[in-house]
């Protein structure tokens, strides 16, 4: 008699999962797109930072993620406006919904040309 287990997460570490998760996909897909002629980087201050090292890029991307997602955790725990933090979440999730889709379809058209 095995019992299954489930993980519980607590909804504010979900959304930490998530977006960390999301950052992630932009990391590898933008990474990987950067292997294509034609494809570069938008954000002056990344585009920067890949043009030094590729290893700083990354570390960066990881680092400025991390603190995004803690950023959100915080505030999602602390606050006394919880419309204001339920806003603040699911405006910054579409955000990254957004970049992932946006590597996602570039690379897409990076293969068909």
């Amino acid at each position: 008699m095995s019992q299954s287990r489930k993980i519980k997460i607590e909804p504010n570490k979900r959304l930490f999962l998530i977006v960390f998760g999301l950052n992630m996909i932009d990391l590898l897909l933008t990474n990987y797109a950067m292997r294509f002629d034609g494809f570069m980087e938008f954000n002056p201050v990344m585009s920067h930072l890949i043009s030094q090292s590729i290893w700083l890029w990354v570390i960066m991307k990881i680092s400025l993620s991390l603190y995004a997602c803690w950023s959100i955790y915080m505030i999602t725990i602390k606050t006394r406006w919880p419309f204001i933090a339920y806003s603040i979440r699911k405006f910054t999730l579409y955000i990254y919904i957004f970049v992932c889709i946006s590597n996602t379809l570039s690379i897409l058209v990076l293969f068909v040309s």
